[in-house]
This record gives C-alpha cells, structure tokens and sequence, in this order.
C-alpha cells in the first residue's frame, strides 16, 4: 500500500508541475499581447492543455473516472443539483446583489470551459490523488482548496483573491466529500455548474 501512495504522490507532483508551467506560460503571453479576444483563446488553450495533463495522469494512476468525480449516471439530477446550488452560493457569497449576465456568448462558454477544468483539476484529480495518499477527507479538502487559491494568485496579485478561492475551494470540496464514493456523491458536474454560475453572474 505504501509503494501505492508513493506512485500517487509522483504522479500527483509531476501533475501539478505541468500545470503550473502551462498557467506560468499563459501568464507571461499574457503581459505581452494587447488583444483581449487573443488573451481569452489563449486562457481557453492553456485550460484544455491542463485538462490534457489531468486525463493523462488519470489514464496513468489506472483509476476510473467516476473514482475522481466524473461519471454520467442520473445526469439530470446532477446538473439540477449543480445549477440550484450554484445560484443559492452565488446569493450567499454575493450578498443578494450580483451583476446581470454578459451576453457575449463566447465569454459564457468560456467561462463553462474554465469551470469544468478547474474542478477536474482540483476536485476531481487533486482531491482524490491526495485522498489515496493519506486516506484523508480533511486534508484533501484543505490541501485541495489551499492550492486553489493559490493558483489564483497571479490574477491581478490580489490575495483578496486568494482567500476568496480558498473559501470556494472549501465549500466545493466539502461538498465532493459529503458523500465522497457513494451512489450519492456530488461529482464534478453539478460542481462545474455551481463553479461555471459563479464565474457568469
């Protein structure tokens, strides 16, 4: 069992590094194009790059998907859970007050494309590739969602930011863990959506 947790640990490091060097890349292109749409294709890029490096440490660990929060049974209900949770997160985090939505479809679908990245980042690999290695819930929400905000950091250097995503991360990862490897569990699509409500409104 220890060489197991041992090869999750390599592999989940070797992951998190590929990410950070597709998100470092990203950030310097960044601070040397001018065009905005140019700068929203390249943050769709390096997402789906991200997303490549998760599913190749997936494929890698041996593990099914469903076992990282990705499985299509009872959909319907999923993306209904997704959907009203996110709107009654957005009205507790935002204080009832929000924006109206952009209409810009392609920033909308963006937005679902960065949503569902970062949760398979961070609720669905991260979380269960620490979870095999402490056999811990707690420190896979805390270590999960730590991570999360820091990722968040070089956008705009703000650690409002920063702990804002912690806070996010805390209460997406408590709810992946409620009923974490269960018929119940809330998987990374009604967590897509909650995120994807957040990021539009």
């Amino acid at each position: 069992m220890e060489r197991d947790a041992k090869k999750y640990y390599n592999l989940t490091i070797f992951i998190i590094l590929l990410v950070t060097l597709i998100t470092l890349g990203t950030i310097y292109l960044y601070q040397i194009i001018d065009s905005q749409f140019t700068k929203m294709v390249l943050q769709n890029i390096s997402y789906l790059a991200s997303l490549a490096c998760v599913f190749v440490g997936i494929k890698i660990s041996r593990k099914p998907l469903s076992e990282f929060g990705l499985f299509s049974h009872t959909l319907l209900k999923q993306l209904s859970i997704g959907l009203i949770g996110g709107l009654v997160l957005l009205l507790v985090l935002t204080g009832f007050s929000f924006l109206p939505p952009s209409f810009n479809a392609y920033l909308i679908f963006s937005q679902l494309l960065v949503a569902f990245a970062e949760e398979m980042i961070f609720r669905g690999f991260l979380y269960t590739m620490i979870y095999e290695i402490g056999k811990s819930k707690s420190k896979s929400i805390i270590i999960s969602s730590l991570l999360f905000g820091i990722y968040h950091y070089p956008l705009g250097h703000n650690m409002v930011r920063v702990v804002s995503a912690c806070i996010v991360g805390l209460i997406y990862s408590g709810l992946r863990s409620v009923y974490f490897r269960t018929d119940k569990e809330i998987g990374i699509i009604p967590l897509t959506m909650m995120h994807w409500i957040n990021n539009i409104l």
